[in-house]
């Protein structure tokens, strides 16, 4: 697979997309992002979601698995999906650029509402 791969992400294995996301951690990816977490008693990152407006913080990270959001029930699988949804990234090659090193991905801006 070389840089300039122009699948769409949603035709990538989920094979591939752990492949990209081992030893990644999610406040190594929140950060990347610019977003704010906590982490609770149980080992869970938390903050408030960037999909819907909410007052108490209810996205929730699980270390080594994916996210889910108690409040709209946006969840998904890794970092790479999260990554996907909040980035509206089209072309696997743009996860890649975002998880191996380039900052910010392809000159993309953050239109977050809810942030």
């Amino acid at each position: 697979m070389n840089d300039l791969d122009r699948r769409r992400f949603e035709d990538v294995s989920r094979e591939e997309r752990e492949e990209l996301c081992r030893g990644v951690n999610w406040e190594t990816v929140l950060a990347k992002l610019g977003f704010s977490f906590r982490q609770n008693t149980k080992g869970k990152l938390i903050r408030s979601c960037v999909f819907h407006k909410e007052k108490t913080p209810s996205l929730r990270f699980w270390p080594g698995s994916g996210y889910c959001c108690h409040g709209c029930r946006k969840r998904g699988a890794d970092p790479a999906a999260f990554v996907h949804e909040v980035l509206g990234l089209r072309e696997w090659s743009e996860a890649k650029v975002f998880f191996l090193g380039a900052s910010p991905v392809l000159g993309m801006q953050l239109k977050l509402p809810y942030v």
